[in-house]
């Protein structure tokens, strides 16, 4: 029973400080309402996995460009050695 009641009286100190919070926030505007809230979370939800896509595009973008430019280099006789040693100069 004392860790449902120390779990309560977490919720409640977190609910006021987030209560707290928004009001400080808000400087003495009304605060938003509910579906303002989640319509703004769905936006950054969207926006996020937005974000995310594009990310994962460049990222593929880049291991193919990756794997032109060693193929490339291979070609014209300059070793994955070299490169990656260059890369790592480049890192530091």
């Amino acid at each position: 029973m004392d860790n449902h009641i120390y779990q309560r009286k977490l919720e409640l100190s977190l609910y006021d400080t987030t209560l707290r919070t928004l009001k400080e926030k808000s400087v003495g505007n009304k605060l938003p309402s509910m579906k303002a809230l989640y319509a703004e979370k769905d936006r950054l939800i969207e926006l996020r996995n937005t974000q995310r896509e594009d990310f994962s595009n460049c990222r593929n973008y880049e291991r193919e460009f990756r794997t032109v430019s060693a193929n490339i280099d291979m070609i014209l006789g300059k070793s994955y050695e070299q490169e990656q040693q260059i890369e790592k100069e480049q890192n530091l």
